[in-house]
């Protein structure tokens, strides 16, 4: 399925779009609507998401705003965005894609980035890694809200330009990132908050400089959380609707402009382009 411009709202009981192999959004304003949006509650043998494609969903422009009760994004292949404005609002999964065509098992991320910090370069989800499975972000602007995980690739996620906001779950079952496979940032600005049982950060062979960090208790929505970076030489200011913690992780530290976070996380991660 290609939509290459006009105007398209649907407003779906079920799927809101639902392609055998791939679903391709180049241009137009697209709006969909499925299963009565975010807050509605999806039965075990319904499936109600925003957008589904078997093999792919390409982003190459136009503007996507998606309100699901299942998984906004979802594949059994590769997710795409290359640009656009990409707006997605779930009650399960915002991006999800899995091989098997089945959310991944969930799990405690094993792998560390730092001490008392998050989960370095994936394994996020109870499974192995499916290498056929690929997210890439290569520009547009994502803005993601999830009751379940924000990010959730059974492969792996490459970042390498674009600007990616989560707002993740509060529930520690799922993180605002779950990434399998290799997780890579080489540009691009991502902003992840929420919860910290199953937080995940880029691979340490990321090109691109990130901060993570996990707070060991959570706080009142819109608390402001300010910490500086000595490193860095910068503050970094986070607003956030609930839920929090304190302790940092920093790897290849870089100089980043002040950041807000418009969520409610224990877990934050911060990765952007060098000030100079």
């Amino acid at each position: 399925m290609s939509i290459a411009g006009g105007t398209v709202a649907v407003t779906a009981t079920g799927d809101g779009i639902d392609a055998t192999t791939d679903v391709v959004v180049s241009d137009g304003a697209v709006a969909v609507q499925a299963g009565g949006g975010n807050a509605a509650t999806v039965s075990d043998d319904a499936s109600k998401k925003g957008i589904k494609g078997g093999a792919s969903v390409v982003v190459d422009g136009g503007t996507l705003a998606v309100d699901a009760a299942d998984d906004a994004l979802h594949s059994n292949g590769s997710v795409t965005v290359n640009g656009g404005s990409v707006t997605v609002a779930s009650g399960d999964d915002g991006i999800n894609f899995a091989g098997d065509g089945t959310s991944d098992a969930t799990a405690d991320t094993t792998d560390t980035a730092d001490a008392g910090g998050m989960g370095g370069g994936g394994m996020g989800g109870g499974e192995a890694a499916n290498q056929a499975n690929q997210l890439t972000i290569n520009g547009g602007t994502l803005v993601v809200d999830a009751d379940g995980d924000g990010l959730d690739s059974n492969g792996d996620a490459t970042i390498t330009g674009g600007t990616i906001v989560v707002n993740g779950p509060t529930t520690d079952g799922n993180g605002a990132l779950d990434v399998n496979g290799t997780f890579t940032v080489s540009g691009g600005t991502l902003l992840a908050a929420g919860s910290s049982g199953m937080a995940v950060a880029p691979s340490t062979s990321s090109t691109q400089g990130w901060v993570a960090a996990t707070l060991t208790t959570a706080v009142p929505a819109g608390t402001a959380v300010v910490r500086a970076f000595q490193r860095m030489g910068r503050l970094l200011p986070y607003s956030q609707r609930a839920g929090y913690s304190t302790r940092w992780s920093i790897r290849q530290p870089r100089s980043p402009s002040a950041r807000r976070i418009p969520c409610t996380p224990a877990a934050v991660l911060l990765a952007m382009p060098s000030a100079g």
